[in-house]
């Protein structure tokens, strides 16, 4: 089945995600992939006026969630994966590939999904059982956001970051219909009302 072209939009924001080749770890030190993307986030701003609202990085993949006020998500995507594609196989003396496939982009068309897609990411090292709370996980921009840290690009959240929400941890099912909608090409949670009420 063919993929479904991206919704391109100049006011609202996507959530985008890509993961490693066969779901390996980068085969490189997590603190020099972010170092990295830290420098290639700048470089989509600069080049392409790209908006970044979060970012998490984890050991085989990311979140990132951005506007593209020129409408151009392709372009900045392009640039984004060549880049850090080019700078890690540098780095590491590969020549293989380093990300799986193509991006995934879902356009975010109310606040109230904004949040529980920012919710959704800034929970992943959660999931993982990396840390304990949302906050403390180090390759994140909850973390630099937080604790006042400076990083290399301009960090702009697009919604209230409620710590307290942010670590909720959602049911399983809210789980299961949060990735699912994320999946899609625009944010769709499943037409089931209690699942739409239970959505903060």
């Amino acid at each position: 089945m063919p993929r479904k072209p991206t919704i391109k939009s100049e006011t609202l924001p996507y959530h985008i995600t890509a993961r490693c080749n066969n779901k390996e770890w980068f085969n490189l030190e997590l603190q020099n992939v972010w170092d990295i993307m830290e420098l290639k986030l700048r470089f989509i701003q600069i080049k392409e006026d790209a908006i970044i609202h979060s970012f998490v990085l984890m050991n085989n993949h990311f979140h990132l969630i951005l506007s593209t006020p020129k409408g151009n998500i392709s372009k900045v995507m392009y640039w984004f994966m060549k880049t850090v594609t080019l700078e890690i196989q540098r780095q590491t003396q590969r020549i293989n590939k380093i990300f799986g496939g193509r991006y995934k982009a879902c356009l975010i068309t109310t606040e109230r999904y904004l949040f529980n897609a920012t919710r959704y990411i800034y929970q992943n090292p959660l999931r993982a059982e990396i840390v304990g709370r949302a906050e403390q996980y180090k390759f994140s921009t909850l973390y630099t956001l937080i604790n006042n840290q400076e990083i290399k690009f301009k960090h702009t959240p697009n919604c209230i970051i409620n710590l307290e929400h942010i670590n909720k941890n959602y049911t399983v099912e809210e789980r299961k219909n949060i990735k699912l909608a994320l999946s899609r090409t625009e944010f769709r949670p499943p037409k089931d009302r209690s699942y739409r009420r239970a959505l903060l």
